[in-house]
């Protein structure tokens, strides 16, 4: 009979002194990881907090100051795709939900972030998920690098499905400065030069009332 830290690592293994697990291994089910921001501390405080699995999806749900809940992005809903311009070639960090596969890919679980690590295509991506302390919004950073010895041309695309079935919503009164998604990145970036590195940020910033400094 197995012991649970044998169980463990046939997926993967404590770095970092034990504040991250780095997961090498696909298990059977979703592993999740929680991100939030901080809240409670004023009356008009929001909270947002979103669920992140190893495919980097996950359900994202906002609670206004009253308690209202309201999910606003579900599972299988959000995705980055990363795309040779040449030759057209594509694929997500996490190997999902193309159907391409992704060599050595590395999922790493800490407090403050989910990470997304593979290589493709002479391409080696890093995905970070998190929630900052001060803003209802969900932060994604992509990292490439070009290991090739060929310039190439690439681009990066975020998709998201909001969860706008006709169920619980929130109610919204729209001021200048709201935003209800907004990404912040160029749509293609060329590396040009052997392992040259470039990142670019993702910003999801939720429309829940109010403005939104």
């Amino acid at each position: 009979m197995s012991t649970p830290a044998e169980t463990v690592s046939q997926f993967g293994r404590f770095i970092e002194d034990g504040a991250c697990f780095e997961a090498h291994a696909p298990p059977a089910r979703r592993w999740m990881n929680v991100h939030h921001n901080d809240y409670g501390m004023e009356p008009q405080d929001r909270e947002l907090y979103s669920l992140v699995s190893q495919y980097g999806d996950g359900p994202t749900q906002f609670r206004a100051a009253d308690g209202t809940t309201v999910c606003l992005v579900n599972f299988e809903s959000s995705v980055i795709y990363v795309r040779d311009d040449d030759s057209c070639e594509a694929f997500s960090p996490s190997g999902c939900p193309l159907p391409v596969p992704v060599q050595d890919l590395r999922v790493r679980y800490r407090a403050e972030s989910t990470e997304i690590a593979s290589r493709a295509f002479g391409l080696a991506v890093t995905q970070r998920i998190f929630v900052p302390r001060r803003e209802p919004v969900q932060i994604w950073t992509i990292t490439l690098e070009n290991q090739t010895d060929q310039p190439r041309r690439l681009s990066i695309f975020a998709a998201v499905r909001f969860d706008l079935d006709g169920g619980c919503t929130i109610e919204v009164d729209p001021v200048p400065g709201d935003y209800l998604f907004e990404v912040t990145m160029s749509d293609s970036r060329g590396l040009t030069e052997v392992s040259d590195t470039v990142a670019v940020t993702v910003l999801q910033r939720w429309a829940t009332g109010g403005e939104i400094s």
